[in-house]
């Protein structure tokens, strides 16, 4: 009796599969049409386990057979095997302005996919699940770079930086994962020996954006718009070189994962992203190989030498020059460990948090991580800038992420509806929406740090809406905004930023207090009452709307009676 045995996949690399297993394994390559063959196999050598490797390049569009991994799993089910593995891969992630970063198993699985690549990989799955029955696994690897890799998109990759040149698409660097083969082969003898069942992810130990990807391997970058990328594939096909258009998403957004359920067996990777990369590339010169320090990436795509950069340049104009902002508190940030930064957006566009960002970078040397809408992952150039100013999208893994690291989180609890506020009621507090940030600050254990912003508004005065249904299909906004300069070119209007002082909720409840709604209410509306003080008294003593310095005496009348009129709208809301 073997213990494992391998069925499908690629020469090479089922041979390397096998090789690499702990456990005596037999690779089977015979065609599976009429299962005679494979049944006679399975009958006649009784192994413990199978593992089904889905052979690439299968039809036109380089995907495998759906019916032919059911019917691989239908015949072992027959023949009394208990434990059958599927390698797929993590494809399966739809690449989507809503990919929150690195996600687990479970993450839009059960909602399907619109993109032909993720929906054949996952219906690859939910077939293979459903004819092995009980004791089924799926391993998810990110791509691999080798030939005869186990599946096509790690073909795509493979091509990708071996070639001569990368077609990519202007405006976008997702974050990428690339495999290193002995960690895949670790995680399946990993899975073999605990008997795993269910859905793994495996991971490489980091990311590499795209650029950097390409740099590395030195493979000219060919940005080429999407509406041209089809005429040029076609003009490519003659000499064997075009992919199908439909794995340019995976060139756009991330579909990177996370291997929490296969780390909790025990496994490790033992090489990064770029390690992997730089493996698969022998005949590279040892004076273009980088530097260990230099193979660093955030997980989430910040680069902090792109912040660095900006701070000098950009931001520092737009910060020093262009709204001359003020900013008053910043000694109740903290200098090190963990916050979450509590602030009012306006101006339908992320300057107020980047400007945030340029002051605590310059001042504190700390880069907070801003949740942000897909509506600013989504457009080209855009998507870049907000990944590398470290916006992350706006989820509780990808806050838990940021405050279990000892990082600044910063949220706009109002959400996108109050960046779309009408100039009128620009400077009135929305409502909080489910209150998310306070059950983050106290589950975490993090002070709340709220900050208010005089002036952001101005820049965009928006007048009016016009809610166009395909507008907000395409855009992901809440409508179109009528603005004075139609959004183009942001106002100089002056700045004033108060950042007060932090609401210690670690201290003074205990992590299973973020499940009390009371608890949660009562914190929230303390955060918003002194939010709407704070813009009450900023109003009060602002001179002009684009130059001077606030005044020295507050009216306190007005800023009294502007207090008294935000604390009765709140109240008239919690009512209804």
């Amino acid at each position: 009796m073997i213990r494992t045995l391998v069925v499908g996949g690629e020469d090479t690399f089922s041979e390397r599969l096998a090789a690499e297993l702990a456990t005596e394994a037999v690779i089977y390559r015979d065609p599976v049409e009429n299962g005679a063959g494979l049944r006679d196999v399975l009958v006649s050598s009784r192994p413990r386990g199978v593992v089904y490797v889905a052979p690439s390049r299968s039809d036109r569009f380089g995907l495998p057979k759906v019916w032919e991994a059911a019917r691989v799993a239908a015949l072992c089910r027959e023949a009394g095997i208990r434990h059958t593995i599927l390698i797929s891969s993590s494809e399966a992630i739809e690449p989507d302005c809503r990919h929150p970063g690195l996600v687990f198993e479970s993450w839009r699985a059960e909602q399907g996919s619109e993109h032909p690549i993720a929906r054949r990989w996952l219906e690859l799955e939910e077939k293979f699940l459903e004819a092995a029955g009980s004791g089924a696994c799926v391993l998810r690897p990110a791509p691999l770079l080798e030939s005869g890799a186990l599946d096509a998109g790690s073909g795509f990759f493979t091509r990708l930086f071996r070639g001569r040149a990368a077609f990519t698409l202007p405006g976008y660097n997702p974050s990428l994962q690339l495999l290193a083969p002995e960690d895949l082969s670790r995680a399946l003898e990993r899975v073999v020996e605990a008997k795993g069942v269910g859905i793994f992810h495996v991971a490489p130990a980091g990311t590499i954006p795209l650029h950097s990807a390409l740099r590395l391997a030195g493979v000219p970058r060919i940005p080429v718009p999407a509406v041209l990328q089809s005429p040029v594939r076609w003009a490519l096909k003659a000499f064997g070189r075009a992919e199908p258009t439909h794995r340019l998403a995976y060139l756009r957004y991330p579909f990177t994962v996370d291997s929490e359920r296969l780390r909790s067996l025990g496994w490790r990777p033992l090489r990064t992203s770029a390690e992997a990369l730089l493996d698969s590339l022998p005949d590279l010169p040892e004076k273009r190989r980088p530097a260990e320090g230099e193979l660093r990436f955030d997980d989430l795509g910040m680069d902090e030498k792109y912040i660095a950069r900006r701070s000098r340049g950009a931001f520092r104009f737009l910060h020093d020059v262009y709204w001359r902002i003020d900013i008053e508190g910043t000694e109740n940030v903290p200098t090190a460990g963990r916050g979450v930064l509590v602030g009012v957006h306006r101006g339908h566009q992320p300057y107020d948090g980047v400007m945030l960002l340029q002051h605590l970078v310059r001042q504190l040397g700390r880069a907070p991580r801003f949740l942000i809408h897909p509506s600013l992952t989504k457009p080209p150039f855009l998507s870049d800038f907000m990944t590398r100013v470290g916006g992350i999208l706006a989820c509780r893994v990808n806050a838990e992420r940021v405050l279990r690291n000892d990082e600044l989180l910063g949220v706009f609890p109002e959400g996108i509806r109050g960046a779309f506020t009408r100039y009128r009621d620009a400077y009135r507090l929305r409502r909080f929406g489910r209150n998310e940030f306070v059950r983050l600050a106290i589950a975490n254990r993090a002070p709340i740090i709220p900050f208010v912003t005089v002036g952001s508004a101005e820049i965009f005065p928006i007048l009016g809406k016009i809610r166009w249904p395909w507008w907000q299909r395409l855009s992901l906004w809440p409508c179109f905004p009528i603005t004075p300069t139609l959004s183009l070119l942001p106002l100089p209007s002056k700045w004033h930023t108060v950042i007060l002082e932090p609401i210690h909720v670690e201290k003074e409840f205990p992590p299973a207090a973020a499940e009390d709604p009371e608890v949660v209410q009562a914190v929230a509306q303390q955060v918003r009452r002194s939010m709407e003080q704070a813009l009450g008294r900023l109003l009060a003593r602002r001179r002009h709307l684009f130059w001077g310095r606030l005044s020295d005496a507050v009216a306190e009348t007005s800023a009294s009676r502007w207090s008294r009129e935000a604390q009765v709208t709140a109240h008239q809301e919690k009512e209804q």
